[in-house]
Parts: structure tokens; sequence; C-alpha cells
């Protein structure tokens, strides 16, 4: 299923453009990360934000994203292409520079949505799944972060750091503030075996998590950034898809981001 959040996904399904299978209902309004822990402070992860209902008239999150310039963000196709945004960036919003979604930061309206082309051109579901959000002025907030390149070494167990507004639990609770967690990498042959997802990774796709399960992206963290913590630190994922949250050999599937970078730079330079 994709990591949206409850209402999105519904709206998105009179569209027919997600799986049969949505986020199960929960108390809260959307359904964040598995096995994580508090961010304390936005400086530890600043290039993290939030994607918000530009029309609720209380702060209502749906998708994370992550800056890749000052006036740009990098989130999952699916977070802008469904039901709630349907590809109109006047019903989103960006809130950046706070670990709580519901107080702080500095909030832009976004100007323009552009899709991956390779979105929904695939046979492979979830193909090519990102998009550029432009914002109506650039972030006097937060921190871009260096896109990973095809050099980027992402070996099998090499930790990643993952974090968000999603659900703590598979159809769970939801938190006011940003949580993260480590999980590691999983290589394309392991993560494409009939008991995780049986030939669907595609080369443009990531796996993260532990074989146990306990670790994980959720709903609500779609479009949200898994990061190798080098110096500089690089994006190197983008929370996509996934069956359920923190399964067993069920891992958790990003966007390659390293596969998307050179579509990512010529879109910016071409829309100054």
């Amino acid at each position: 299923m994709k990591r949206l959040e409850v209402s999105t996904c519904l709206a998105a399904v009179a569209a027919a453009t997600v799986l049969s299978t949505c986020p199960a209902f929960a108390g809260g309004f959307n359904d964040f990360i598995v096995g994580g822990v508090p961010v304390q402070n936005i400086k530890e992860l600043p290039w993290q934000v939030a994607l918000l209902d530009a029309k609720a008239t209380a702060p209502r999150q749906f998708c994370g994203g992550s800056i890749v310039a000052p006036q740009w963000i990098l989130t999952a196709a699916h977070c802008v292409d469904n039901g709630l945004v349907n590809k109109d960036p006047v019903n989103v919003d960006v809130l950046a520079g706070t670990v709580f979604k519901s107080t702080g930061g500095q909030r832009v309206d976004a100007t323009a949505i552009l899709i991956n082309p390779g979105w929904g051109q695939s046979a492979a579901q979830y193909d090519h799944d990102a998009a550029l959000i432009k914002l109506k002025e650039p972030l006097s907030v937060g921190t871009a972060v260096a896109l990973a390149t095809a050099d980027t070494k992402l070996e099998p167990e090499t930790q990643i750091r993952v974090s968000g507004w999603g659900a703590t639990s598979e159809g769970g609770p939801t938190s006011n503030q940003l949580l993260r967690v480590d999980v590691p990498v999983v290589s394309n042959e392991t993560c494409n075996e009939e008991a995780s997802y049986g030939g669907a990774i595609t080369e443009n796709m990531l796996c993260l998590g532990e074989k146990t399960g306990g670790k994980d992206s959720c709903q609500g963290d779609s479009g949200g950034p898994a990061v190798l913590m080098l110096e500089p630190p690089q994006l190197v994922g983008i929370v996509s898809w996934g069956e359920g949250c923190a399964r067993p050999d069920l891992y958790g599937v990003y966007t390659r981001v390293s596969a998307v970078k050179d579509w990512v730079e010529a879109t910016i330079a071409a829309n100054k």
C-alpha cells in the first residue's frame, strides 16, 4: 500500500490511483515512523518538511518531503497525484523548520507541481514515484540535502535514517512530533524474493528494513526522506510504498534518488 494518509487514500481510490488495499482507520486523522524516537530539534534533520492540506482550517499533514533547494521540495508522486491534491498546487502548503506539525516553523504556499515523467508509464506500480513542488518563495528556514549519485555506496546493512509524521504502528495512532528511525539497506534481490515482493522491485526502487520487522516508515510518511548520514548527508530514498508497516520480510520500499537525480536537477534549472 502507498504510505499516505487515510482520507487521501480513500479519495484516491475513487480516482483509481492506488492499490486495492488502503491504511486501516485508526483513532487519529492520519495513520508515522514505526520503532522510532522523537526528533528534539529540527536541526538534526533540517531538510525535513511536512505537506499540509492547504484548505484545512487546522494543520492537516498528509505526506512528507525534503528540501532540495531553497524553493524546491522533493516528495513522492503519489502524494500529489491523488484525490486530495489532484496535481494542483493550490491544494498544498509546505511546513518547514519545526518538529511539530501543529506549531512553529514556516508555512509556504506551493505554486507548481512537476511529476517525474516516468510515473504511471511502467508496468511496475510505483516506479518513478517522485515529484517536485515549487514554493511561492524561498524558505528562510531549513537546509537543502544533497542528492545521492550513482556512486553512492549502498551496500546491504548500511544504516539509513528515515523520518516522518506517519503512523507509529500499522493503522495505529499518530503523533504531533517528528520521529526518526535507522533501518538497514536490503538488496533488491532479497526484496524481490517470493517471501517479500516477488519481483515487484525495479532498479529505480530501494528497500530498507529489518528481516524480522519492527522498524519501518508507515502511513503518513510518504514522500519523506531516507538519508545516508555521511558528512554531508545524502538523500538516498523517498518513502514510497510497502505491504503494511514493519512486517517481517515485507520491507519498506523507496524511490531510489540516484535514479531521479538528473531529472530533479534539470527540472529545477528549467523552472527558475
